[in-house]
Formats: structure tokens, sequence, C-alpha cells
């Protein structure tokens, strides 16, 4: 599956459930990860807020761990 900026991106904002700072490792900046949905996909996003921009740091399929994470928060909102 290519994901394709624009559209896309829109519809995963609009799906977003989950907002975490990513504290796996010390980057020297913040991270966070979103979870959201496009289609019948979740995926996960890593950024970092920049003063002019917000950079993706990378964009993937959610893994099994990350799915049950989105689902219970879907169903606990």
């Amino acid at each position: 599956m290519t994901l394709k900026f624009g559209s896309m991106s829109v519809e995963f904002l609009l799906n977003v459930r989950i907002n975490l700072a990513d504290q796996r490792h010390s980057y020297g900046e913040d991270r966070f990860q979103l979870l959201g949905r496009i289609g019948s996909r979740i995926f996960v996003v890593v950024y970092t807020p920049r003063p002019q921009a917000t950079r993706i740091i990378s964009a993937r399929k959610a893994n099994t761990r990350e799915v049950k994470e989105y689902d219970n928060d879907t169903t606990e909102n």
C-alpha cells in the first residue's frame, strides 16, 4: 500500500485517537506518536514539532499491539 499525502493525511488526522510522547530513547528533541485510521487500517506517525513546521520522522502500518491500543482507546471514548 502506498500512502499519499493530501486527502489521505486529512483522513488520518480526522481519525487520530492517540497522541503519545515518544520516550523510548533520548533523541535530544520532543517526539510524538499519532495512531490513526486510514480506511480499514491503523497507522502510526512519529513526528517532532519545529518552530515553523512539523517534521514527520516516520509513518507505517501499526503493529498488532498498537492496533489493540487504538481499538481499546476507541471503545473507551
